[in-house]
Formats: structure tokens, sequence, C-alpha cells
């Protein structure tokens, strides 16, 4: 999550905010993805919540509001923006075991949450790298975060598919 903060930070000053100013961005970010996580996981403790469900549509609001990012070109707009990131974003952490546990039962935790982490490195390793040349090749953050939200929309929107409609496994 600091690649995509610094980012953020690294776009106010371009737009012309003052170092200090665009450092609430960050404090923004961390503050409500703390609130956030709280937040998530006392929704995801809910019997009649669908954890799954609720994560993927966290994800795919996180996304439309990545991809909104480049159309602010204010800090107060862009502080929203990153502020409902933040707080959404914190799905990931505070549903995650819980979505694995619903979905391949506890005697599969290990594997399944092994194999998860193997692909969340992956996706550590390559994506700022990403978003690094999309930068190099515009000249701007605008591409990088256009991109990120996509791919948080799409992924939302795919693994919102099984996930509202699945039976959760019983523990």
């Amino acid at each position: 999550m600091m690649c995509r903060m610094y980012s953020h930070v690294d776009r106010a000053v371009e737009l012309g905010e003052s170092d200090y100013d665009a450092s609430f961005v960050v404090s923004a970010i961390g503050i409500l993805h703390t609130v956030g996580n709280i937040v998530c996981g006392f929704i995801g403790d809910r019997n009649r919540v669908n954890k799954s469900c609720f994560y993927s549509v966290a994800l795919w609001i996180c996304g439309v509001a990545l991809a909104l990012v480049p159309l602010f070109k204010q800090l107060v707009g862009t502080g929203v923006l990153v502020g409902i990131y933040g707080l959404l974003s914190a799905a990931t952490e505070a549903l995650k075991m819980a979505i694995v546990v619903d979905i391949v039962g506890m005697t599969k935790l290990t594997d399944a949450y092994g194999l998860l982490m193997f692909l969340q490195g992956i996706a550590n390793l390559t994506g700022p790298p990403v978003a690094g040349w999309l930068f190099d090749i515009s000249g701007s953050y605008d591409h990088t975060f256009l991109t990120a939200g996509i791919s948080l929309v799409v992924a939302g929107v795919l693994s919102m598919i099984p996930a509202c409609g699945r039976k959760e496994v019983e523990t």
C-alpha cells in the first residue's frame, strides 16, 4: 500500500500543492484505512452479511475511486477519493481469512492461504514497476491511477459474479 500512497503525494505536488499539504493525503489514507479495518471487520462478522459479496463491492468502489482521481485537480476532491479508497481497501485485510475459510473450509485453509499469499506477492512485485513505467511513458500519474482503478473494478466485478451467489462452506 505504501507505493500507492506516495503516488498520491507526488500527484498532489505535481498539481501545485506544497509537500506539507500533500502529506495530508497519506495521513487521510492511513487513518481511514485503520478505521476501515475495524468497520469492515465488524460488518464482515455479521451473520447476515455475505462477506465475499461485501468484499467484491468494496473492491469495485475502490477501483472507481482510484479511476476518478485524474478528474480532480484540487486536493480536497482527491482527498475525498483517496479517503474512500483508504476506508474500503481495508476490506482486503479484514476479510481475507474469513473469505478463504468460507470458500475452501478449515481443512484446506493453509494451502489456500499460501497460494493467495503467493499470488499477492507476484502482484506486489509487478505492480510498482508497471505503475512507474506508466508514469515514465506518459509523464503524469493520471494513467497510473486510471489503470489501477480499472484493474480493481474488473477484479471486483469478476469476483462479484460467483461471490454473491455462492453458498458458504460449513467449517
